[in-house]
């Protein structure tokens, strides 16, 4: 399976510097997306229905058979594909080590009322959550 990337290499293009904005709460706040890092998060992402706007890969993640399947399956929810070196992916990504697939993802503003009734169960809030991929995998340790 092949999909088409849109290419980019410099580090002062106008998208990545949306990207790195999207580290900081004006950004998010501006712009109304926000980051998301690795292949397994933005796969729950896209399960979920969460609107990806742009999938940026590292050179190094495009060869990688389960990184194009996620890349065609973002294309055909409308996500931009684009593929960058990966010293540009690694100067986007917050990770120490950083992802061959980032994100950025349109926020959901829902006021509380807007939830779903349906289910009396517990509800939680986040605040500055660090790294929300453990929140969905029930291998994470416990701290």
């Amino acid at each position: 399976m092949t999909v088409s990337f849109d290419q980019i290499s410099s580090a002062s293009n106008p998208l990545i510097k949306q990207m790195r904005s999207l580290e900081r709460k004006k950004g998010r706040h501006e712009t109304g997306l926000f980051l998301a890092e690795g292949a397994r998060l933005i796969e729950q992402a896209l399960a979920q229905g969460w609107q990806i706007e742009t999938l940026i890969v590292s050179n190094s993640g495009a060869t990688r058979e389960h990184v194009v399947q996620l890349a065609q399956k973002a294309r055909t929810q409308g996500a931009r594909l684009v593929q960058v070196p990966d010293r540009l992916a690694s100067s986007i990504a917050r990770k120490d080590n950083p992802q061959a697939v980032i994100a950025a993802i349109r926020q959901r503003d829902l006021d509380l009322h807007a939830l779903p009734q349906t289910d009396p169960g517990m509800w939680i809030g986040l605040y500055e959550c660090r790294d929300p991929g453990d929140l969905f995998d029930p291998d994470a340790r416990r701290r």
